[in-house]
């Protein structure tokens, strides 16, 4: 088709995705052939042969897409993408060619001009071969998790036409290639929620169209060159929010259309200068701008220039001290959402200070230093405002003459953390409703209801409003008493089990995750999503899991995990901060551990190369160390149930973190195992006990363990179908090994080892085959495991030599239970809800 037609079709489309499809031959047309665009159909053979190794389902989740092997040139009968066959997804145009003289026949050129895959569960990568699609404008494949890799230098290739690149929510990694910038007639890339890493090579001057660019939620850092962002007169939007970029801010005072601009959680610093940074003849083009999580300095910035703001945060930055800035009042007309949070503001509140701002949704001045008194007066006239949120400041007095305190209710003010909320009298509604958002007027439950009833029989109109009343009473008491039911269920609960988890309020939990907004969520799975948060003045930074409740009974199971884990503690151990619990709302407050988890660093084929076997082998034994406390340590014992690599979290040094006791299991000292109905864990590590009995022991968690040292030496998952028939299930291979005596096949290719260190990777494969064993008497203890790693005992002396024997070690003996009882224990899921409750079970060999 050529670049000015395809030109043409984006100006008369727009940036919007090219939804053409082919008109069916229909009776009474002329006869009509059409002629593939040479490489097109190559390119989408090659992106079906990748994804088709080990994508599952594919013909559900790539419908229509299989192998043709001849769709040059077709007639109406030819089943090709886009003609009598539609591949989903693919969009194509086709273009008449010019009738030549003497022929009848309509001839036309088909282009392949866009993919769109969204959530389509691809495996793989994307391979070289997507540079065939030379004609594609729009290019969207986006949240495949498992669609994994670099990007491919390729991409320069679709240069002539690609108009949008939006790869966002994928497994991509590597660095951005710099051949990226030969894109020069691309408007929108969004490659955010990938695993990109290293420094930005791109110099994005030469996609002079370029108006969307989004980079967020990967892991880039480094000094950005302040040239590769300038001369972008059509950029709107740049988001590079929650990455790890440092340095000074950048020139953007050559994008006069910026619209939205997002550097949050990152690690600018210096001091800013609007002049040098924004334009400022169009300045009232800017609507959103938040520069919050930084470390800049110098004077709080001045946006007055920009009047058309909506969202301004600047939280958590080190600006010097300062009073509420007064410049935030030419912003009136336009605001909807002003954060200010932990930068170091003092001084009184204004008076009238906000009576004006007649858009403001959300005010949050927390961890400040903002004192004196806080008239409520001042911001209960606002039509739009939802939340005020001033906790951990210095108020020290709250001035409200209204008579109703249901209106300070709506607006969620939250003064929490000031002198004024420190002592709060059972009669102190006032201090009920902003310090603990319980906003009940004292008429509904006080004498005043004796008087209402007095003016009853005054005349019919009375009697109505004094049925509204006891409507509202009962309203407000049953809401009360059902409150204080659940605060007293989970209070008795902790009692019960001697421990005193932290209790957060819900508005504390929803300002550290700015209202759970999708910009600071890190994960999600099948039971819950977890945020990133800042819950003090320090900004220490918590992981909020917030649970998906299906129904009233999970509160047992959440109080049960909150139980498990507050009482445990271990630097092998992911630790917890504290919980939250609300009527609809079930949260779980973690240190936030920084460096994503083992699969991630393990599986990921470039992530994986920073994995020396000096780091694998400390993971190996921290993850011992962290199970044999919870064996032996923990009172009464626990049993994960879920060892996996994708529940080890890593921190910076590498340091290993159990995580994710939704399975968790207390297990009676004096016993040796239960035997189950519920099977809980994940395919592929459970113990066959367990799996084909229910037989559940410590040595569950230590099969599991066996495992996860497999796939920490062979750098592979346990389960992998693109392997060879004889590979596919890592612990059989491993045993297979081990008998044709070959077991350093295992190791993976990344590694290079010293002589050394090849002792320790088969001492490591020899455990793990240990642990594998199919009878659990057989298998080790933590205890022992441990011991062998740190040196101080050989497993492998007696236990390999009787690994094939059926015997049991005497060395492992004297560190196994074998008593038989009957006991009623808890068993719970609190994450998946996978046991019930408390169930009668048999121990017992």
């Amino acid at each position: 088709m050529g670049h000015i037609a395809l030109r043409q079709v984006v100006a008369l489309w727009g940036s919007a995705m090219l939804l053409i499809h082919f008109v069916q031959h229909t009776q009474g047309s002329p006869p009509q052939s059409y002629t593939y665009a040479t490489t097109d159909l190559y390119g989408l053979q090659q992106l079906y042969s990748e994804w088709n190794k080990s994508t599952p389902d594919l013909g559900k989740n790539l419908a229509g897409w299989r192998y043709i092997p001849h769709c040059q040139e077709i007639t109406f009968d030819t089943p090709c993408p886009c003609f009598t066959e539609s591949w989903q997804g693919v969009l194509c145009l086709r273009q008449e060619q010019p009738l030549e003289p003497g022929l009848i026949l309509q001839n036309f050129t088909v282009y392949i001009v866009g993919l769109a895959l969204t959530d389509a569960s691809l495996t793989g990568s994307l391979p070289p071969a997507i540079g065939n699609l030379s004609s594609v404008v729009s290019l969207i494949i986006t949240g495949n998790k498992d669609l994994r890799g670099p990007l491919p230098p390729e991409l320069q290739l679709l240069r002539n036409n690609l108009n949008v690149l939006d790869l966002h929510g994928n497994g991509f990694n590597g660095s951005i290639p710099k051949t990226l910038a030969t894109l020069g007639e691309v408007q929108e890339i969004d490659l955010s929620g990938n695993k990109f890493r290293g420094s930005l090579r791109v110099d994005f001057r030469q996609m002079v169209w370029l108006r969307t660019l989004n980079l967020s939620r990967n892991s880039l850092g480094g000094n950005i060159k302040q040239e590769y962002l300038q001369d972008l007169p059509q950029l709107i939007t740049l988001d590079l929010s929650s990455n790890k970029f440092s340095g000074p801010l950048f020139n953007l005072t050559k994008s006069p259309s910026l619209n939205t601009l997002n550097l949050s959680f990152n690690s600018f610093s210096g001091e800013v200068s609007l002049s040098n940074i924004l334009n400022t003849t169009n300045s009232f083009n800017l609507k959103e701008i938040d520069l919050s999580n930084n470390t800049l300095t110098g004077l709080f910035p001045d946006f007055s220039l920009w009047t058309n703001l909506t969202v301004i945060d600047l939280s958590y930055n080190q600006f010097q001290a300062a009073p509420i800035p007064v410049w935030f009042k030419s912003l009136k007309k336009n605001l909807q959402v002003l954060r200010l949070k932990g930068n170091n503001l003092f001084g009184q509140f204004p008076d009238h200070f906000l009576q004006d701002f007649l858009h403001l949704k959300i005010l949050a001045l927390d961890n400040n230093h903002i004192s004196g008194t806080f008239d409520i007066g001042d911001v209960i006239g606002l039509p739009m405002l939802e939340l005020l949120s001033m906790t951990n400041n210095n108020i020290t007095d709250v001035f409200y003459n209204g008579s109703s305190l249901n209106a300070i209710g709506k607006f969620g003010i939250n003064l929490r953390g000031n002198p004024y909320c420190a002592q709060i009298s059972q009669d102190d509604y006032l201090k009920h409703c902003v310090c603990q958002q319980i906003c009940i007027d004292p008429e509904f439950i006080s004498n005043g209801s004796k008087s209402a009833l007095a003016v009853i029989a005054t005349s019919a109109s009375s009697s109505l409003l004094a049925i509204i009343i006891l409507i509202i009473s009962l309203v407000f008491w049953k809401t009360r008493r059902e409150n204080r039911k659940l605060q007293l269920q989970v209070q008795q609960h902790f009692a019960e089990r001697d421990v005193k988890p932290t209790i957060f309020t819900f508005n504390e939990l929803r300002n550290a995750t700015e209202d759970f907004s999708e910009k600071t969520k890190i994960g999600e799975g099948s039971f819950g999503a977890v945020y990133k948060g800042y819950l003090q003045a320090n900004a220490i930074p918590v992981a909020v899991k917030q649970l998906f409740i299906k129904n009233q009974q999970s509160i047992t199971e959440f109080l049960n995990e909150v139980v498990v884990v507050t009482a445990i503690k271990h630097r092998n151990l992911v630790n917890l901060r504290g919980c939250c619990v609300r009527e609809d709302q079930r949260l779980l407050v973690y240190e936030y551990v920084d460096n994503n988890d083992l699969s991630h660093h393990l599986f990921d084929s470039k992530e994986n190369q920073r994995l020396t076997w000096p780091a694998r082998f400390n993971i190996c034994l921290g993850v011992a160390k962290g199970l044999q406390h919870l064996h032996a340590s923990a009172q009464p014992r626990i049993i994960h149930r879920d060892i996996k690599a994708s529940n080890i979290l890593m921190d910076q040094d590498f340091q290993p973190k159990i995580a994710d006791f939704g399975l968790a299991l207390f297990f009676p000292d004096e016993e040796s195992h239960i035997i189950t109905s519920d099977v809980a864990g994940t395919r592929g590590y459970w113990a066959p006990e367990y799996a084909t009995m229910g037989k559940l022991s410590e040595k569950v968690d230590v099969y599991s363990f066996g495992v996860l040292l497999l796939e920490i030496v062979s750098g592979r998952k346990n389960l992998d179908y693109n392997m060879p028939e004889p590979e596919v299930y890592l612990c059989q291979w491993g045993r297979k090994l081990y008998d044709e005596s070959n077991v350093m096949k295992l190791v993976d290719p990344a590694l290079s080892l010293s002589k050394e260190e090849e002792t320790e990777v088969r001492r490591i494969i020899n455990i793990a085959l240990l642990c594998l064993q199919l009878e659990p008497e057989r298998r080790p203890t933590m205890a022992a495991i441990v011991a062998t790693l740190q040196g101080s005992l050989n497993l492998e002396a007696e236990g390999m030599k009787h690994l094939s024997q059926g015997r049991i070690p005497s060395t492992w003996q004297s560190l196994t239970s074998e008593d038989d009882s009957t006991v009623e224990v808890d068993s719970f899921g609190a994450m998946g809800g996978t046991l019930g409750s408390s169930s009668v079970v048999t121990f017992g060999r």
